[in-house]
């Protein structure tokens, strides 16, 4: 049965304030056996073969003993969880210009197309969201992170003071919430910045690809078979900030997570990475707080096991939303053959553009 909107659901979750919800939704989505293959074509197709040509090894296309088997699963989970949701193909529609621009540059770059749904997951394509850690605009950048991104953050105002406030460091301090100038009280203490690139769309992807390519090019990273899954989560966990300010060795950052947990288990490469250490998986485990700072004896922290099979499920559908509905732009014209023949949108049934307009104008 294909996979087709039948409920409103939600455009994303929230990985701080929804994560117990999504765990409990992908472990109850069952996918038939046609969908699971028509998904692994997805999988194949914008994980594992540029992982393959970054790792330089071929034969990881076709040998699925290799393929992260756990990291596959929860994608299919997910991707029956968002191909339900009338509201998640709503987003899509509202924010295919943006879409296919990040896509663009993505490319110029030579950068995977899944990580356009970064900013899907960050701030569902929109510049003013802040998150409670003071993360903010499209792609969720720390005050810090976007400096080290070459982008400008200055002559902020904090709740309840007159001074101005403008980073310096490149690197966020060590345990934000309680440490950051910024943050009181567990929350965000920035009302407003006289500038903040952070909310405009095309410096704040200049500067998003510049940490994504650090990543990617990483020679430890991309020998991995796992490039793709790898650069994702560094957008979460951060690639290498020792080489900044106290010159602290990060492990949560994802070089040194990867090279620990490979170096542990004696392997050269560990392609499956990612879903080896997606160990925080159940009501318990999740409970408290989704910070980063319990790994529930993995290498990752609680929020970046729980974020790169999103992002990839989201542009696993994007790709068959916007091939069906939008190949007239030139970003997406190579995403129509996923929707004809065998191609692997076949899984799902994707509403038209004209049905997803009504709903969001009220129409029937």
């Amino acid at each position: 049965t294909p996979i087709g909107p039948t409920e409103e659901g939600v455009a994303s979750f929230d990985l701080h304030e929804q994560l117990e919800e999504m765990v409990k939704a992908t472990s109850a989505v069952e996918l038939d056996t046609k969908n699971f293959q028509l998904i692994e074509q997805a999988f194949a197709n914008f994980v594992i073969n540029p992982s393959a040509q970054a790792a330089g090894n071929e034969k990881l296309k076709n040998d699925k003993t290799q393929w992260d088997a756990t990291l596959l699963k929860w994608v299919g989970q997910s991707v029956g969880v968002y191909g339900r949701a009338y509201a998640f193909y709503g987003r899509l529609d509202q924010i295919s210009t943006d879409y296919a621009f990040v896509l663009t540059e993505l490319r110029k770059n030579g950068l995977p197309d899944a990580l356009a749904a970064i900013p899907y997951q960050e701030s569902k394509y929109k510049a003013e969201p802040q998150s409670y850690v003071c993360a903010k605009g499209w792609w969720q950048f720390l005050p810090e992170i976007a400096l080290q991104a070459d982008m400008r953050v200055a002559n902020c105002k904090f709740r309840g003071s007159d001074a101005l406030w403008t980073p310096v460091r490149k690197a966020p301090v060590i345990k934000v919430i309680e440490n950051a100038e910024y943050m009181y009280n567990g929350q965000c203490k920035i009302t407003s910045c006289a500038v903040d690139e952070r909310t405009d769309r095309d410096k704040s992807t200049k500067g998003a690809i510049k940490l994504l390519k650090e990543a990617y090019e990483d020679a430890d990273l991309a020998a991995s078979g796992a490039a793709v899954q790898l650069t994702i989560a560094s957008h979460n966990c951060g690639y290498d900030n020792s080489r900044f300010e106290e010159r602290r060795r990060n492990v949560y950052n994802i070089k040194h997570a990867y090279n620990d947990y490979r170096n542990e288990k004696k392997r050269q490469t560990a392609p499956d990475f990612i879903g080896q250490n997606m160990t925080c998986t159940t009501k318990e485990a999740l409970a408290g707080s989704l910070g980063p700072n319990d790994r529930c004896g993995g290498k990752m922290g609680k929020e970046t096991q729980h974020y790169v099979y999103n992002i990839l499920a989201q542009h696993i559908l994007a790709a068959c939303y916007y091939g069906q509905n939008y190949a007239d732009n030139p970003a997406f014209a190579d995403y129509q053959k996923l929707t004809v023949g065998s191609g692997y949108c076949k899984a799902f049934e994707v509403p038209s553009k004209d049905v997803i307009r009504a709903r969001l104008t009220g129409g029937s």
